[in-house]
């Protein structure tokens, strides 16, 4: 299968589409073949070098994608051949298929396509787990949002008022 490798630190030119072999699915693993891969300042910050590149390896980006199931691992309960998802990835994501453990899979939700749906997993869990896990945000509390104009920070505002928090967002 086809993959975007980056074998060098570098400018956008370093990346290379590669051969390279599909996935082994472990037990705990959803296989997804990949339809669209969000690019985000994760990827463009290992990409330059920002991060320990692989002693002698080559890195493979991509933490975000959308796709459809094309396996799953025996010990898989809640996703079948055929789902239609997204994910978080620890790398991989621009890549024709990608295997990831089933905890890092979400349902698309059906008002998303699966170009729109791609960008969803990175922000949506990083608001999950710091404003509702560790911050306990709760209904009729307050949130303020620093900037306001990212993914994170847009996804922020729209969970927080679903959940029946006031919003506020100052930027400058």
């Amino acid at each position: 299968m086809r993959a975007v490798a980056v074998p060098l630190p570098g400018g956008p030119r370093v990346l290379q589409v590669q051969e390279i072999d599909e996935p082994q699915l472990r037990h705990d693993q959803v296989l997804i073949r990949v339809h669209f891969a969000a690019v985000n300042r994760d990827d463009i910050s290992l990409r330059r070098g920002a991060f320990r590149f692989p002693l002698g390896g080559t890195l493979f980006l991509g933490f975000e994608c959308s796709g459809v199931v094309e396996s799953v691992g025996k010990n898989v309960s809640n996703w079948k051949i055929g789902d239609k998802v997204c994910a978080l990835l620890d790398g991989a994501g621009y890549a024709e298929k990608v295997a990831v453990r089933e905890g890092q899979v979400f349902p698309i939700p059906t008002e998303l396509s699966l170009e729109e749906a791609a960008s969803l997993p990175f922000a949506a869990c990083t608001v999950w787990l710091s404003v509702f896990i560790t911050s306990r945000l709760c209904r009729g509390e307050t949130l303020l949002i620093h900037g306001g104009s990212g993914g994170i920070d847009a996804f922020a505002i729209q969970a927080a008022k679903l959940g029946g928090s006031r919003v506020f967002v100052v930027a400058g």
